[in-house]
Order: C-alpha cells, then sequence, then structure tokens
C-alpha cells in the first residue's frame, strides 16, 4: 500500500519540478540596460537568500556581504545581484550593505542611482530572478548553508549556470543527489568556503561551462513529465466519471430540481451584478489564468510608472494577500510608508516603488 493505494494502482510518472519554461518577456529594460551598462562584467547572483534557522544558525545574507568583500579584491569587475527570499527582508539587508561599507543599489533605485563595479544589486522586488539567471556566471542558491532545507536549483540549471549549494537541500534531495552523481553541481559543507567557491568557477570558466552543460542536460531531460500527468488525470476522469444513462422516471424527478438549482444560480448572480457600481476614474484590470508566478505585480508596478511619468494619478487595488491587519480598507498615500503587517507583501512592491497611491 503506499498513501492508500494499492501498489499496482500507483504509477510515478516523474518530479513536477523539472517542468520549467524560461520568463518569454525577459527583464524590464531599465534593470536590463544597469547590467549592460557594464560591457565587462563578472556576474554572480546569490539567490533566494535566507536568514537563520535557529540561534547559531548562518545567516546568508551576511555571509553573501563576507564573500563579496573578499571577491572585490581579486575581481574589479564583480556585480553580485543578492536576492532575500522575502521582501520583508528588503530594508534590513540594504541596512547590512550600508554598515558594511559596501557599494550597492537597490532595484528600485537603478533609475536614479549611478554605480560603480565591483558593487551590489539588491533585488528589492518580486517576478524578476528567474529571468536574470540568464546574466550570471555563477549561481549561489540560498536556503542552503542555513538550515532552509533548500531551494530549487533547476532554473538556473536550464540557462547552463554553474550552481553553488550549501549541505542542506533536503526539501530536494532527489534532484540534487542525480546533480551531485553527475558532477552537475558544486556542494560547499560551510559557508566559509563560499567565497573561494565563487572564484574557483570564475577563474577556471572551462570547468563551469563543463559542470553547467551537465546540469542543463539534466534539467531539459526529465521533462514532459506534465503532459504524462495530464493525461493521466484526464483518463481517471473518464473513468471515474461515467456517463450513466437515466430512465425516464429519474428524469422526471430530477430535471425539476435542476431547473429550480439554475434558477438559484441566476437569481444570486443579478443580485450581486445589481450592486455593481461604476468609478469615475478608468480602469485597467490586470488578471492571469494562473495563481501566482506569471508576472503581474512587475507588469501593475510598470504600468503605475508609465501612468505617472505620462501626468496621470494613478491608483492601485489589491486585496493585501497575507497581511495582518484587520481595517477592511487601508489606504497608502503616494511617498508615504506603511508596514508590512498593515498591507501584506505585494503590496509593498507597490509602495515602494512610488509611482501611485
Amino acid at each position: 500500500m503506499l498513501a492508500g493505494a494499492r501498489k499496482e494502482r500507483v504509477k510515478v510518472a516523474g518530479n513536477l519540478k523539472y517542468e520549467f519554461s524560461p520568463p518569454a518577456a525577459g527583464v524590464a529594460s531599465e534593470l536590463d540596460s544597469f547590467i549592460r551598462q557594464f560591457p565587462q562584467r563578472r556576474v554572480v547572483i546569490a539567490a533566494s537568500t535566507m536568514p537563520p534557522a535557529v540561534d547559531g544558525d548562518v545567516d546568508e545574507d551576511d555571509e553573501v556581504i563576507a564573500a563579496f568583500q573578499q571577491l572585490r579584491t581579486q575581481f574589479s569587475d564583480l556585480l553580485v545581484i543578492l536576492v532575500p527570499r522575502h521582501p520583508a527582508r528588503f530594508d534590513s539587508v540594504a541596512d547590512k550593505l550600508r554598515n558594511a561599507g559596501v557599494p550597492f543599489v537597490r532595484r528600485t533605485d537603478i533609475a536614479s542611482t549611478s554605480l560603480g563595479l565591483p558593487a551590489v544589486l539588491l533585488l528589492d522586488t518580486i517576478g524578476e530572478l528567474s529571468a536574470l539567471f540568464e546574466y550570471a556566471e555563477v549561481v549561489f542558491m540560498g536556503g542552503t548553508l542555513a538550515k532552509r532545507g533548500g531551494h530549487n536549483i533547476l532554473e538556473p540549471a536550464y540557462f547552463a549556470k554553474p550552481v553553488i549549494i550549501g549541505p542542506h537541500m533536503e526539501n530536494f534531495s532527489a534532484i540534487v543527489q542525480e546533480f551531485k552523481a553527475n558532477n552537475a553541481v558544486l556542494e560547499i559543507d560551510s559557508a566559509h568556503r563560499l567565497a573561494d567557491a565563487i572564484a574557483g568557477l570564475l577563474k577556471d570558466k572551462h570547468g563551469a561551462q563543463v559542470m553547467a552543460a551537465r546540469g542543463q542536460q539534466l534539467a531539459q531531460s526529465k521533462g514532459g513529465v506534465l503532459k504524462t500527468v495530464a493525461a493521466e488525470v484526464w483518463r481517471a476522469y473518464e473513468l471515474g466519471v461515467p456517463e450513466v444513462e437515466r430512465t425516464l422516471a429519474t428524469r422526471l424527478i430530477l430535471a425539476p430540481l435542476s431547473w429550480i438549482w439554475r434558477m438559484g444560480g441566476r437569481i444570486k448572480a443579478n443580485r450581486e451584478m445589481a450592486k455593481r457600481r461604476s468609478l469615475k476614474a478608468p480602469v485597467i484590470s490586470v488578471g492571469a489564468l494562473l495563481m501566482g508566478g506569471s508576472g503581474k505585480t512587475p507588469l501593475v508596478t510598470h504600468l503605475a510608472e508609465r501612468l505617472h511619468e505620462m501626468g496621470r494619478n494613478p491608483a492601485i487595488l489589491t486585496r493585501g494577500y497575507k497581511r495582518q491587519s484587520s481595517e477592511p480598507v487601508v489606504l497608502v498615500a503616494r511617498g508615504k510608508k506603511a508596514t508590512l503587517d498593515l498591507t501584506g507583501d505585494e503590496a509593498q512592491v507597490f509602495i515602494r516603488s512610488g509611482h501611485a497611491h
């Protein structure tokens, strides 16, 4: 028995995490221009860095900053893109960079800030990391030095980038075991080895490319799982929901009940529609068929910025997902600040961009 099902009825199709497609649109033009202003650059991405899980654990942002301080003496053209995992930590990581004397710029400030290399770009936005892997020479995957169980290494591997991980990849053990068996990832046993690991890959371009090519081959070789799963789900649906022929007596009993149910649905819909009211301002609705990760937040931020530049006075309406406040409505004027508990993660991106209410 497996999860309550007989063994002969269980079919393993593969790992859905291998079903990754790179973003079609790429990064925002201003971010692309910022990176490409440095013709000679060595880009290292520290992706999804995490704070300590327990007392005495590693703070990955501190370790990345320490590694940068060591590497800047060897690589004058170094650009480290530091990507904290949670938006609530953007400000605290910026303070750490500032206190350490590291030259850096926040992603949201690149249009108004000049910077020379070596330096750090703090990615304080949501939804842009995946497209940035294309620019990297080396990727350190966060959540692996701290005891966090790791993050998915398949995205940078898909772009043929050499990936460095720490010892904690418990959440992706099957994937990392296969990568290690094929020498497609570089594992370090402690944070003190991070700078040397990055330097080694930057200096050994051929070795880094060979490792990255192996990772890319693994990442792409396990595709097709989604089609297999979808086919099995559809087959199970067809078997589980048979088209049963109903008798005349059954139809006579159930048909009137279905009419009542449909009528109730229409009445409810009409009541909801009657509550509608028009706004005096033009409305742009941004949505998607996907649950998340489709780029809605960056698109709304971009629209607000363009409208603001045109002299408009845009306002953004959002549900405030995961906010802690019990207030039915929270209003934050453009240029003002509000706590994460009051607004939720997504709204913080809009607030910090400074382009809309």
